[in-house]
């Protein structure tokens, strides 16, 4: 077993790394990138991916960032384990710990993570890290229908495979990802029903080479029983790219920004019958299968809605968001949106800023 790093060879935001603990306590205002760096001196890393390096683990537990690994890797809220911050009152508060198996008090971390500061403002947090794996890979398969897509999902409920993403992409998204090198190419080497296909389904796989070979085979495999055509994308570069590009995807950074862009949080099981409803309205979807989460937006090159707030599109999202306690925010762009949050959580929320001070602290930083 290797020993922990010398505390003098870590960077001053480095409060504490124990890293046969396999956590780390950092100041908030380090950036995901020097973080990534710094735990891959010890073959370790935060298996969470964000659009850009330069942002700050503050932003990103505020904000409650993840990208597409989230399916099989969590989110945050599983690797914050202790947090160090501020009220609205200046008063300095503490939560979890430096451990894992921490159950003392109230879960101040899961609190914290996405409450865009509600509640407090970060100043450290230890995280939970994970080891570098050897090897990734993607898994492809086109549909041209919502009952293809639909069956197919279903199927992947029992597979044998354990992917740690599962995401979506409409057809007309593709060219959105040219930045991963290649996977456009790929799309259209692959499958046979290219020109028919409306949506992609991608699953990706980490492990160690022969294990990353035999999931990758098997979902092929899998993915065959239906009228899908699957085909794997063996390149770990892809891989990693694939998780950079939609996570821009995902907050509107892409280099061509669309006119709006929505995101829609749902229920799976409704994923394959909206996502071709949307397409149907003109718009293009990515999305994240697994999860319930599409990012809507216009597709420039179809029959898009004229206006965002009177839309077919948004109507039909809105109705799916509210049919399963689902929710819809804006990412890009503006629209007059409802506030879908219970009314009971609505009181909760406003007892909790009351509490701690947090209306005055979210009044400082606007």
């Amino acid at each position: 077993m290797s020993q922990d790093p010398d505390p003098q060879s870590l960077p001053a935001k480095v409060l504490d790394y124990p890293a046969r603990d396999m956590t780390i306590t950092v100041e908030t205002d380090l950036s995901y990138g020097e973080l990534q760096q710094i735990l891959a001196r010890e073959g370790q890393q935060l298996p969470i991916d964000v659009a850009d390096d330069s942002i700050t683990l503050a932003t990103m537990i505020h904000s409650d960032l993840c990208g597409p690994r989230e399916f099989g890797c969590g989110t945050l809220r599983d690797y914050v384990i202790g947090i160090e911050a501020i009220d609205g009152h200046g008063r300095r508060f503490h939560g979890g710990g430096k451990v894992v198996k921490n159950v003392a008090g109230y879960d101040l971390c899961r609190l914290l993570v996405g409450s865009e500061q509600r509640f407090g403002r970060l100043i450290s947090a230890t995280l939970k890290v994970v080891p570098v794996l050897a090897d990734s890979c993607l898994v492809c398969a086109g549909f041209a229908s919502a009952a293809e897509l639909e069956a197919t999902l279903s199927r992947l409920n029992t597979s044998q495979t354990t992917p740690v993403l599962m995401d979506l992409i409409c057809s007309g998204n593709i060219d959105s990802f040219q930045a991963v090198s290649g996977f456009a190419d790929a799309v259209a080497r692959g499958t046979q029903t290219g020109d028919k296909a409306a949506a992609f389904l991608v699953l990706g796989f980490t492990g160690p080479e022969n294990v990353c070979r035999w999931q990758a085979e098997t979902a092929v495999a899998e993915l065959q029983q239906g009228n899908s055509t699957a085909f794997i994308i063996p390149n770990q570069a892809v891989f990693q790219s694939w998780c950079r590009t939609a996570c821009r995807a995902a907050s509107g950074t892409l280099p061509a920004a669309p006119e709006w862009l929505l995101e829609l949080r749902i229920l799976p099981s409704l994923v394959a019958s909206i996502t071709f409803q949307l397409l149907e309205c003109g718009c293009r979807i990515y999305g994240r299968a697994g999860n319930g989460r599409l990012w809507v937006q216009p597709d420039p090159s179809g029959t898009s809605p004229e206006g965002l707030q009177d839309s077919q599109a948004l109507a039909l999202m809105q109705s799916a968001a509210a049919s399963c306690n689902g929710s819809l925010k804006l990412i890009v762009g503006s629209a007059d949106l409802p506030d879908m949050l219970p009314d009971s959580v609505q009181q909760l929320v406003s007892q909790l800023q009351l509490a701690l001070g947090s209306s005055t602290l979210t009044e400082s930083n606007s």
